[in-house]
């Protein structure tokens, strides 16, 4: 049996400060055969194939590089699709595991149940409660204790929220997120005049074009700016209401931004 994204991501979690490293580094080289879902798709940086990133329910990324050629259905899927990868481990840690010599299937779309099924999914789903809060942790505990204490709370109620499926909540706490930790990143670096120029701190997108030079990449400033309007509707508009798939999407961005800020 294949080892599983959240056996590694819990013993990456679990190894000791000096350890992790040597944990990581011990799962370089083996097959995998994963389900996961479908986020989006990036080119890569030498133009020769696209990057697709997929997402587990667990919070751990999977990156993995194919030919957009071969799969040309990847340019019309939705966030949340199933796919079948599989692979050679090439780098791992609790954010992301990369993937090399992929090959994808695309899974048949999962079909919406009955009122009846609901019910019992419904049902079955509430005596499994603390082992399904468990498997959506997109803010894993490794990030979290490199974080600030008050980004640390915001991300932990993220957690929960999340893990309760109420979308809502979850977008709006983002929606905190992101200019707040962007202010504590300056703060912790003695440069808080530079973004609150007039005693006042500047507005998020303005906080986002400052923090732009310190994030490694750069595609990922532009991704956190597409999301900033979701995150943004959440709260001014009263037409849109987040999806989960929605708040995944946004999280997963975030999470990316403060693992790259913060490390």
């Amino acid at each position: 049996m294949d080892i599983t994204i959240e056996q590694i991501r819990e013993a990456v979690e679990k190894a000791p400060v000096i350890q992790k490293r040597v944990v990581e580094n011990g799962y370089r080289g083996l097959q995998v055969k994963w389900e996961v879902k479908f986020f989006g798709i990036d080119e890569s940086p030498d133009s020769k194939g696209y990057i697709g990133l997929l997402t587990t329910d667990g919070g751990t990324g999977v990156s993995f590089e194919v030919k957009l050629s071969d799969y040309p259905e990847l340019n019309i899927l939705k966030n949340g699709h199933r796919i079948l990868v599989e692979g050679t481990i090439a780098d791992v840690d609790v954010i992301m595991i990369k993937l090399t010599d992929c090959q994808i299937t695309i899974l048949p779309e999962e079909k919406e149940p009955s009122n009846e099924e609901g019910n019992q999914i419904a049902s079955r789903s509430e005596e499994h409660k603390g082992q399904n809060e468990r498997s959506v942790i997109i803010f894993p505990h490794e990030l979290i204790n490199k974080l600030p204490d008050d980004i640390k709370k915001v991300c932990e109620e993220f957690n929960f929220s999340f893990g309760n499926r109420k979308p809502l909540a979850s977008m709006l706490l983002l929606r905190r997120l992101l200019p707040l930790s962007i202010v504590r990143k300056f703060q912790v670096a003695g440069k808080e005049l530079k973004i609150k120029p007039a005693g006042e701190y500047l507005e998020t997108k303005t906080l986002l074009g400052k923090i732009e030079p310190s994030i490694k990449n750069k595609k990922l400033y532009r991704e956190i700016l597409n999301y900033k309007v979701l995150t943004d509707s959440s709260q001014h508009s009263y037409t849109f209401f987040p999806t989960l798939s929605d708040v995944e999407g946004a999280a997963i961005k975030i999470r990316l931004l403060l693992d790259d800020i913060f490390s």
